[in-house]
């Protein structure tokens, strides 16, 4: 088909009757098929950074990650591997010694 004569039948994006499956609901109307659950992000079951850590001096709320109290200036403790029990780097979500998802 010519340039002149698929403009006439409605172009390329839906709407004119060239189309074999047009419906007059081009792609580039605004409509927002919803999302599937399964395309759908799902939640995480770890904790995020946004997650806050209890301060043990006086039980403040600080950022995970932090390595001191923002209410009492006090060391928070370093995370711990749940399973192997080694030292967590701020921010990891997985520990580097044993694979183990940070909880």
């Amino acid at each position: 088909m010519s340039f002149w004569e698929n403009k006439r039948h409605g172009g390329h994006h839906g709407g004119g009757q060239g189309h074999a499956s047009s419906t007059g609901s081009g792609h580039h109307r605004g409509e927002r098929q919803p999302l599937s659950p399964a395309a759908s992000p799902a939640p995480s079951s770890l904790p995020s950074a946004a997650d806050p850590v209890a301060c043990p001096q006086c039980r403040a709320p600080s950022p995970r990650g932090a390595r001191f109290c923002s209410q009492c200036a006090a060391a928070l403790p370093a995370a711990a591997c749940s399973q192997c029990r080694n030292t967590l780097p701020a921010g990891a979500r997985f520990c580097p010694q044993c694979a183990a998802p940070a909880a």
